[in-house]
């Protein structure tokens, strides 16, 4: 698991301290942010650039996200398996995206082939 962010003013060293204080350090393999990549989040050549860095074709990934502007819209448009950390179930966006309110459900979708 990787840490896509959009924290525009913290460097990469800033983001691994905060998920080692609340202790979920453990789980995140990297982290991605614009003091490493270069490019502010929110776009598909910030994806493309994750994408490239991590050896990957779009539809060997999942984006998960809260920010349907920022995390879903650009990853769709690159072909990434996306689902949306959303309160909002009315809005199924025509059902291409797995909308989750809780991480209890992300974890269940890790049966699904998208998660292999």
């Amino acid at each position: 698991m990787y840490i896509a962010t959009g924290a525009a003013e913290s460097t990469e060293v800033e983001i691994k301290t905060a998920f080692n204080r609340v202790g979920l350090d453990k789980y995140i393999t990297g982290y991605f942010c614009k003091s490493n990549i270069g490019i502010e989040k929110g776009t598909t050549a910030f994806l493309s650039c994750i994408l490239a860095k991590l050896g990957k074709q779009p539809n060997q990934v999942t984006m998960v996200g809260d920010s349907l502007k920022k995390d879903i819209e650009p990853a769709q448009l690159l072909g990434i398996n996306t689902v949306w950390f959303s309160n909002d179930k009315t809005s199924e966006l025509n059902n291409s995206v797995r909308i989750i309110s809780s991480l209890k459900e992300l974890c269940q979708l890790s049966q699904c082939p998208i998660f292999d």
